[in-house]
């Protein structure tokens, strides 16, 4: 789901309440952010710095093949290994992807479902948004619900031919209007594309 909207609008409260709503129903909430300068997989790895570093060195078994690709976010999962996954032959973008997904929805981590949420995608690297357009498709049939708010033009040009009433745009900046969007205010049209 792409949030729309000028600077100040509101983006970030709405994500804030869609989170609140996520972890009150019994879900995970990782959100994070891309910044000026910030590298590669910045918004990823502000996301989920806080799950990664709650699981153990050693990656769970489940998560062995992504270990190289995961290692990109979490330094202590890359085991000297290099950068490249070339070897495999499989894209680089989509190894890190299925690595998110199945991180996120291992061990329970979604089993009452999950909200990624990346802001300012704006200053996101390229690569950064290879996985999130990745993530987009490969992301519906998983528990897990991926929320941006890119002012990235090719982001939101891709959603729109897909679905054209994909993104919500929020009105003036208030708490009461993000929680009640949050409520469910939002939802995606009835639009076998949409889901």
């Amino acid at each position: 789901m792409l949030i729309l909207g000028e600077a100040g609008i509101g983006k970030s409260s709405l994500l804030t309440a869609l989170a609140g709503e996520v972890t009150a129903d019994g879900g995970t909430a990782q959100v994070g952010r891309a910044i000026p300068g910030g590298g590669t997989y910045r918004a990823f790895s502000s996301a989920l710095a806080p799950l990664l570093r709650a699981l153990p060195a050693d990656p769970p078994a489940e998560l062995l093949p992504y270990r190289t690709a995961l290692g990109r976010l979490a330094p202590a999962w890359s085991n000297g290994a290099t950068t490249g996954d070339s070897a495999s032959g499989v894209d680089p973008v989509v190894l890190l992807g299925e690595g998110l997904l199945r991180l996120l929805t291992s061990r329970g981590i979604a089993a009452a479902g999950c909200l990624l949420g990346l802001e300012d995608l704006h200053w996101a690297d390229p690569d950064t948004l290879a996985v999130v357009g990745y993530l987009a498709d490969a992301a519906r049939s998983t528990p897990v619900l991926i929320v941006a708010d890119p002012q990235a033009a090719a982001l939101v040009r891709r959603r729109r031919r897909r679905c054209p009433r994909g993104g919500a745009e929020p009105g003036p900046r208030t708490q009461r209007g993000a929680d009640g969007a949050a409520g469910g205010g939002l939802t995606e049209p009835d639009n076998p594309r949409c889901r």
